[in-house]
């Protein structure tokens, strides 16, 4: 059984539902103590002449810990009917997916853990980016709880990506030996190797894209969530009828109040493989994972390499334990499809 809390504030007051845990200790004691000196104020409030000073002195003390609930809760989400993110990799280790349930998402705490693991991997400058605007993304988080839920609620994950710039400085080595994803095979955990990449036309474009303000690459750190499925959308299809699919399925979103969905990049992608196959790894009862794309092509229709005929893609090279990019043609194939990525920023 998940433990919990959730809050919310109304009319003034703040109410807690808890499950009673470790993690929800402090707030459990907060709340106690906001709730004892709600009374105390109350039962002051009868003689307003005798009792002004304490008054005052209540009431700053409830303000202050109601500024700490501000504080501490904005980037928790409550989100109803959650599917796990790894349903494939439950099927692959022959075990139950786990039934959808109601779970609270910690978006500072995962922030922190991104951040540690940009720096682990030496992209301490992607981290150093991120967390320079925290309060920034706090903010953004704390008006799009319901948006943010909502994409979890339909198998999205979350992960704090830095801003065009620095997410693009030296993007080759980025791609090629920094943001490497994890890989199990027969209960043994694999060494993924140096990375594909060596065409210079993609390499120039990545090149492009760190120099000039890309179109809807945010220039400031930003939230991405997106669904890591096994295989990518709306394969089967040219790349012209796959950013026309993009355009529809957009036009549905913006009648149903949801973010805009983008084509994702290379480095988005590189850090999609690179914290799905971490999370696995945190699934004790997993036994084998393996990143996505083992037997498809994630095609970044944004990105068109010497001319239009051929477009950038990347996979998951199984037999050489790789991340592999490159370029492909734009012509339907049932195994290239596209990933879509919601940038909040």
């Amino acid at each position: 059984m998940r433990h919990f809390c959730a809050v919310e504030k109304i009319s003034g007051e703040i109410k807690i539902k808890i499950d009673m845990s470790d993690k929800c200790n402090e707030i459990k004691t907060k709340y106690q103590k906001i709730k004892t000196k709600q009374s105390d104020f109350h039962v002051l409030a009868m003689d307003l002449r005798t009792n002004r000073v304490p008054l005052v002195v209540i009431k700053k003390e409830i303000q202050a810990l109601l500024v700490w609930f501000e504080n501490n809760l904005e980037m928790m989400i409550q989100v109803e009917n959650m599917p796990s993110p790894f349903a494939e990799v439950y099927t692959d280790n022959g075990l139950p997916i786990p039934e959808k349930e109601t779970q609270i998402i910690n978006l500072e705490k995962q922030l922190k853990e991104d951040c540690a693991a940009y720096r682990a991997c030496g992209l301490s400058a992607w981290a150093d980016n991120i967390e320079t605007i925290l309060p920034r993304l706090k903010k953004i988080i704390g008006e799009n709880k319901g948006r943010i839920a909502r994409e979890m609620q339909e198998g999205a994950i979350a992960i704090f990506m830095p801003g065009r710039a620095v997410q693009y400085a030296n993007a080759v080595e980025t791609l090629k030996k920094k943001l490497k994803p994890v890989w199990k095979a027969v209960g043994t955990e694999n060494t993924v190797v140096v990375g594909y990449l060596d065409r210079p036309d993609l390499i120039a474009e990545l090149e492009k894209i760190a120099r000039e303000k890309t179109l809807d690459i945010p220039e400031e750190p930003y939230l991405m969530l997106t669904k890591p499925t096994r295989s990518p959308e709306f394969t089967g299809k040219t790349v012209d009828d796959q950013i026309a699919e993009i355009i529809e399925r957009n036009k549905t979103r913006k009648k149903e109040n949801k973010p805009e969905e983008f084509s994702m990049m290379p480095t988005e992608y590189a850090a999609m493989q690179k914290f799905f196959t971490m999370r696995a790894k945190r699934e004790k009862r997993f036994k084998n994972w393996e990143p996505l794309d083992s037997g498809t092509f994630t095609r970044f229709v944004s990105i068109h390499l010497s001319s239009r005929d051929v477009v950038a893609y990347a996979r998951w090279a199984a037999y050489a334990g790789q991340l592999s990019f490159g370029g492909v043609v734009v012509i339907a194939h049932s195994n290239s499809g596209v990933r879509l990525v919601v940038r909040l920023s």
